[in-house]
């Protein structure tokens, strides 16, 4: 797998035109991973390789060019590494067959260069939050792990995503919502009321003052720009069809799941997901049963997504399942519902 690296620094045109260029002629090359270095953050790498103008492109720690070049020529420079890939192809299958035979049920090469344990990530929970509240001032005075963890994403090729397993790809998009959720905030924190008609229904410090917040640009990835809602409806809630995880994506309110102190992994995602569901549904701000009036009350989020909710048996059924049995015993179909107020504030640490 090569690696092609473009530095540039903040303020470059390059840096924000560049990326969207590079990552479409890239989808020809899919044994080749893209990552956009910044030249005055990372000097000693930048020196390293000889480095010294903004923009410039490298080509496993090679020099191919200095500015972008031009879609022809870029796939011209690509070509030629390709070719030399292609060289040398008979021996790379010989020695990737014996290495199978000597090593069974092993993988000789693998291009799956993320990292599933987040360490940036969880660095920035365990650093900046605390019991779900998040210290939006500092983050946004110290940006540089926020930034990190978005760049590790930036190098995900869609060759790679396609090996993850199902359990990988779920915990990614979660964390990348939840990430991409903090990011908003702190790029336009302090929030306060904004001169639009929707604004003066929420509180002056919530999410909705963000204009067109669940539509806007929130992640690049793949070489497209990803908003909230597209990573929850046209990503999550259609291709997995997994109702927990309305309990693990964080709007950043007082009202939406607990942000937890952990990344989410493959590994543990199921338990993760089920503990979300148990402490939402242990918050009479957002669950509760009154048994002499056999009435549930509970947050609008199982009323907005009520379709998801029916394919594991409707609201109820759903409940039952992760109620302790001295309440789901009580809880039928015939029990009446009532839907509690969604407070909109700001999950803010402080």
């Amino acid at each position: 797998m090569s690696v092609l690296e473009l530095f540039t620094h903040a303020g470059c045109v390059s840096q924000r035109e560049g990326p969207t260029l590079i990552r479409q002629v890239l989808k020809r090359y899919p044994h080749i991973l893209f990552r956009q270095v910044d030249l005055l953050r990372d000097r000693e790498r930048a020196n390293s390789l000889g480095v010294k103008m903004s923009p410039t492109l490298v080509l496993d720690d090679k020099i191919i060019s200095v500015g972008i070049p031009d879609v022809k020529k870029l796939v011209a420079l690509l070509r030629v590494k390709k070719k030399k890939i292609q060289s040398g192809k008979n021996g790379l299958q010989f020695s990737i067959l014996l290495f199978a035979v000597l090593f069974p049920g092993t993988h000789a090469f693998s291009s799956t260069t993320f990292d599933h344990n987040y360490p940036e990530w969880s660095k920035l929970l365990s650093r900046y939050t605390q019991h779900g509240f998040v210290d939006y001032v500092s983050i946004k005075k110290s940006p540089d792990l926020l930034n990190d963890y978005f760049k590790s994403i930036e190098t995900i090729s869609q060759a790679e995503f396609r090996q993850w397993s199902k359990q990988e790809k779920i915990a990614f998009w979660i964390n990348a919502y939840n990430v991409a959720t903090i990011r908003l905030i702190t790029e336009y924190y302090p929030l306060h009321k904004k001169a639009f008609w929707k604004a003066f229904a929420f509180p002056s410090n919530s999410i909705q003052q963000i204009p067109n917040v669940w539509d806007r640009p929130a992640l690049e990835i793949f070489g497209e720009t990803v908003s909230l809602n597209h990573i929850e409806n046209e990503i999550l809630r259609k291709e997995f069809k997994e109702p927990r995880i309305h309990f693990a994506l964080v709007c950043a309110s007082l009202s939406c799941p607990v942000l937890r102190n952990e990344p989410y992994r493959a590994d543990k995602l199921d338990r993760q997901l089920n503990d979300q569901v148990s402490v939402f549904l242990t918050n009479p701000k957002k669950f509760r049963y009154n048994p002499d009036a056999d009435t549930l009350y509970l947050s609008p989020i199982f009323k907005w997504f009520k379709k998801d909710f029916e394919t594991v048996g409707g609201i109820i059924s759903f409940s039952k399942a992760h109620l302790p049995k001295t309440i789901s015993n009580d809880i039928s179909e015939e029990t009446k519902i009532e839907w509690l107020d969604y407070d909109w504030s700001l999950n803010e640490k402080g």
